[in-house]
């Protein structure tokens, strides 16, 4: 199974805050590959910048060494949340869900 993390699993994942629930844990650690979204650091950078989120540490550097792969954002990508339905009006969401997966 492949799996690519909203924001907020990544920041829990990592983060000693709030846990992730058990199933969410083991999908984690089941997982063929995880894969993490530049949208993410984008929303992380956005909400740190508002004083909605701290983040403590470098959590690029944490994602890199866990062996988690980054998923790149490209103009593709952004223009394809025009064709999204209107289930997710928040733009950070709605970027991760127009994110294809790359075929190997």
């Amino acid at each position: 199974m492949r799996l690519l993390l909203d924001t907020h699993v990544v920041l829990w994942h990592f983060g000693d805050v709030r846990r992730l629930g058990p199933h969410a844990e083991q999908a984690i650690e089941r997982a063929s590959e995880l894969r993490v979204s530049a949208v993410s650091f984008a929303e992380v950078g956005v909400k740190a910048a508002v004083g909605k989120l701290s983040v403590r540490g470098d959590l690029h550097a944490e994602v890199v060494r866990s062996g988690m792969r980054l998923l790149p954002l490209t103009p593709q990508h952004g223009l394809a949340v025009a064709d999204l339905p209107l289930h997710h009006r928040d733009p950070f969401d709605r970027l991760l869900i127009a994110q294809p997966w790359p075929r190997a």
